[in-house]
């Protein structure tokens, strides 16, 4: 009975902290890529990860345009995330595995927000009133560097359909399916 109750603690510690280092994630990017702060969603991002970030700026600053604190808040939350993951599997402490596989998990949560927002976006253009929701203009911001590099590679559009969300979906989901698991064996060693 402990057992499947840890489990389902660690479920909910992966559900909850993941989502967090989403938005962190998220923040990172969309400063990266110079995104409107003035859209809804944006200043919800902006809301939502100020708490921690504000003190942690005063410490870390920022270098060549990159938000480091952000990157170290993600980091740091994926090293807590996978620590009491651990912990409530049943492995114990394990802090030195839980900041190797902290990378991976970091590096998966770059892709997650990529893949999300293409898929998210390419069911958007399917309704017509979505292109004027504040999501989209997010969505495009985040989608256009990597869109515009397929389009500018592979050809994508077939008498008028354009393939280039279905071929980015693939190409980062391949890249989720042959990186993480590398870099788990770089990285992560998993604990008995």
């Amino acid at each position: 009975m402990s057992q499947i109750f840890g489990s389902g603690i660690a479920w909910l510690i992966d559900i909850i902290i993941g989502t967090y280092i989403l938005i962190v994630v998220l923040r990172f990017l969309l400063q990266k890529l110079h995104a409107d702060f003035h859209n809804p969603v944006s200043q919800f991002v902006l809301k939502a990860t100020s708490p921690l970030l504000n003190p942690m700026r005063k410490v870390i600053p920022g270098y060549a345009g990159l938000d480091i604190s952000s990157l170290v808040l993600a980091y740091g939350l994926s090293v807590i995330k996978i620590f009491l993951i651990f912990f409530f599997s049943g492995f114990g402490f394990h802090l030195f595995i839980s900041m190797g596989q902290a990378i991976p998990d970091l590096v998966d949560s770059f892709l997650s927000v990529f893949l999300y927002a293409i898929f998210i976006q390419a069911i958007f253009s399917w309704i017509p009133n979505m292109q004027y929701n504040p999501a989209s203009s997010v969505l495009d911001t985040l989608t256009r560097p990597i869109l515009n590099f397929v389009r500018r590679y592979i050809p994508t559009q077939t008498n008028g359909f354009d393939f280039s969300s279905l071929i980015a979906i693939i190409g980062i989901t391949f890249i989720k399916l042959t990186l993480i698991p590398s870099l788990n064996l770089i990285f992560g060693i998993t604990p008995r």
